[in-house]
């Protein structure tokens, strides 16, 4: 989803997330292991899963 907001490749995005993953674990910023967040659907679930989404 984010690949095709910004007109990029996916494979773009998942080396940018991997390089930042550090960055964003300290800032409390965690994904499930495992977890595939390839919908804008997928993050909504996911966020409410980590509390943060809208309920």
């Amino acid at each position: 989803m984010i690949a095709a907001w910004f007109g990029v490749h996916r494979s773009t995005i998942s080396r940018s997330i991997a390089e930042i993953s550090s960055l964003l674990v300290d800032r409390g910023c965690r994904v499930r292991d495992g977890a595939r967040l390839r919908t804008l659907s997928d993050v909504v679930v996911a966020a409410q899963l980590d509390g943060r989404g809208r309920h």
